[in-house]
């Protein structure tokens, strides 16, 4: 496995404990803020290491996960989304999202996921199937939230905002699910990519993808993977061309990537790199598991930029730039026209 040479790494020890208002005091905390925002205005992507989340945390979550994926299919097929406009909470079989790729034409859409969105996470919308799932979930949106926010309030410093907590006012999902007065669209996504047999293997080209080239919609994305690797990321080189990395898995670790509305917000500092998943030939038999944790503003925040525009900065994503609707507005018409036509579903 390649190094992820590309990308920081950033030790947090520096940082553990709780979130606490006055961490943007701290000395520590600031270089940590530091390191924080030359990595993702570097990339697009950092590693965390030491970050104070229990590996238990996160591998309660992939076991009871593989625990509901290995359900046949015509039990999970129970859980599957109804209307993913309306509500995202659910499972998505494989195919279901299955995009076209006209430079990768032979590449499928080889995962199914199950998506823990909002409210439901803290509801009963679980599979009964599997009854630890549920607890193993509320447990990693726990851990997650704590250290989001540390996240969230070094990136407010970084860019040097009048109040450094500015965009935790945006995040109020992070301290709270059940606040009647948000719309939280926190997405705790558990992905599987299916493990493909010798005809189906050889049937498909060197470069062919299990998850095509894409941009993340909301503020931040926190992911854990795990050994298999083929998450790629677009950077560009020092001769300016764009070419795609690796982003290998370093165990224990939590990448990072920044998303459409934090590019906005943050005037193309933080870029939402694209990023894809590869088909790795020699590891295609094994099932490769991922865990992301999409954190997303309150529905009726409106994302328009806080800092003066990067300079040469220009929005150059397919989808429109966010702020003449709310996030909520935003985020439902992404999944309408999506799902309407790009998508099986």
């Amino acid at each position: 496995m390649p190094s992820p040479s590309q990308f920081v790494i950033i030790d947090c020890s520096q940082i553990d404990g709780q979130y606490t208002t006055d961490l943007g005091n701290q000395e520590n905390f600031q270089k940590f803020a530091q390191d924080l925002g030359d990595g993702l205005s570097s990339s697009g992507f950092v590693y965390f290491i030491n970050h104070g989340v229990s590996s238990t945390t996160f591998e309660e979550v992939f076991q009871q996960s593989k625990q509901f994926f290995e359900l046949d299919s015509d039990i999970k097929i129970k859980y599957k989304k109804v209307d993913p406009a309306k509500n995202f909470h659910g499972y998505t079989p494989p195919t279901s999202e299955e995009i076209a790729n006209e430079s990768n034409k032979a590449s499928r859409d080889f995962k199914e996921s199950f998506s823990f969105v909002g409210r439901e996470i803290c509801g009963a919308n679980y599979p009964s199937e599997t009854p630890h799932l549920r607890q193993s979930v509320l447990n990693f949106h726990h851990a997650m939230s704590s250290f989001s926010k540390k996240v969230m309030l070094a990136l407010g410093l970084y860019l040097k905002l009048d109040d450094p907590e500015f965009l935790l006012k945006h995040h109020k999902s992070l301290d709270g699910l059940l606040n009647p007065d948000i719309h939280p669209w926190i997405d705790i996504r558990s992905n599987s990519y299916l493990a493909l047999d010798d005809e189906e293997i050889a049937s498909l080209p060197d470069d062919a993808l299990r998850l095509t080239e894409h941009s993340d919609w909301g503020t931040l994305t926190f992911l854990l993977q795990d050994n298999v690797g083929g998450l790629e990321a677009k950077i560009t080189d020092k001769c300016g061309d764009n070419i795609w990395v690796s982003v290998p898995p370093i165990a224990g670790s939590i990448l990072l990537n920044s998303g459409l509305m934090l590019e906005m917000w943050s005037g193309g500092r933080f870029h939402a790199t694209a990023h894809r998943v590869r088909l790795i030939k020699e590891r295609a038999k094994e099932v490769r598991q991922s865990l992301a944790w999409f954190v997303a503003p309150d529905g009726d925040t409106r994302v328009n930029m806080l800092v003066d525009k990067k300079q040469g900065y220009v929005w150059s994503h397919t989808y429109p730039p966010p702020g003449n609707e709310s996030a909520s507005e935003y985020f439902q018409e992404r999944i309408k026209g999506i799902y309407a036509t790009r998508y099986k579903y």
